[in-house]
């Protein structure tokens, strides 16, 4: 059931992680080891040699993408998010045994939001992907 504007106001304004020039972000970091890709090869089914070479091995782009739409879904804008588009653009490979850092922002939460988000290596301090969502916040009872 879909509640009015002012319960997702309410919502809105509950969000944790504020910056100043009303711009909305929350991070999460995350270090990715080699179990947890080989976990993925199996729910996924992609073993594919490039991600189970052990420390040579790449994350997988889609694992990556999932730990965006955890933070959408548990922070901004939070529980009740639906992500109905994403966008993304992978610039470098994100090696397993990496420490990565996942950014969402956006202006302005509303019913239908337009975030940004970005996830770069701790170590290197190289962007490995970056993109744009379209959510969906669907409030229920």
């Amino acid at each position: 059931m879909f509640h009015g504007r002012n319960k997702i106001l309410e919502i809105s304004r509950q969000l944790v992680h504020c910056t100043t020039r009303q711009k909305h972000t929350a991070v999460i970091s995350k270090y990715i080891s080699e179990s947890d890709v080989l976990q993925y090869c199996k729910i996924s089914g992609d073993y594919n040699p490039i991600h189970t070479g052990g420390e040579q091995g790449i994350v997988h782009g889609t694992y990556l993408l999932g730990l965006v739409s955890a933070l959408v879904g548990k922070e901004l804008p939070g529980p009740g998010t639906v992500i109905s588009s994403l966008e993304a653009r992978f610039i470098n490979p994100c090696m397993v045994n990496s420490k990565v850092t996942i950014e969402v922002s956006c202006e302005k939460v509303r019913k239908i939001t337009s975030l940004r988000f970005s996830i770069s290596n701790d170590d290197t301090k190289e962007l490995i992907a970056s993109g744009k969502a379209k959510v969906l916040l669907l409030v229920r009872s």
